[in-house]
């Protein structure tokens, strides 16, 4: 049962990242102080699975992602999903939205980033980082490669 809420939830958190991301523009205006300081936390976040740290990642990550997939899991998951990827040549930001809805998980303050991601000559890919507040901070609630 517990799979398949958590299946829910990452596909909630998936949807509802790609609708957020595809109502924005692509040019970014200066970022707010709330938005400068989730960007901050989401690059640190992923400063930890770019140095291949996936027990640490997960370690920093909210309840509800630990909840929703255990620690082996997830860095079967994040192994396989950036195998053969450094850490990115670049990385920019491409939308950041605040919602305190998002499908199939509880309402909180929600942070959902999209970042344009280049590693090495790869094709560049979507990093899609969901962000919850949790004990006054903000912290991973899914992350999504696309």
């Amino acid at each position: 049962m517990l799979a398949g809420r958590y299946r829910a939830a990452v596909s909630g958190l998936l949807l509802a990242g790609l609708i957020l991301a595809t109502a924005s523009c692509a040019t970014q205006a200066p970022l707010s102080q709330d938005d400068a300081r989730a960007d901050r936390a989401a690059r640190q976040w992923l400063a930890v699975v770019d140095r291949g740290e996936y027990e640490r990642s997960w370690q920093q990550a909210s309840a509800m992602f630990q909840n929703g997939i255990d620690q082996d899991a997830w860095v079967e998951a994040v192994r396989n999903a950036r195998a053969g990827t450094a850490t990115p040549n670049q990385r920019e930001l491409v939308s950041i939205a605040h919602t305190r809805q998002l499908p199939g998980v509880p309402e909180n303050d929600y942070v959902v980033l999209v970042y344009a991601s280049q590693f090495d000559d790869r094709p560049p890919i979507q990093e899609t980082l969901t962000l919850a507040r949790g004990d006054d901070e903000l912290k991973t609630a899914g992350y999504f490669l696309r």
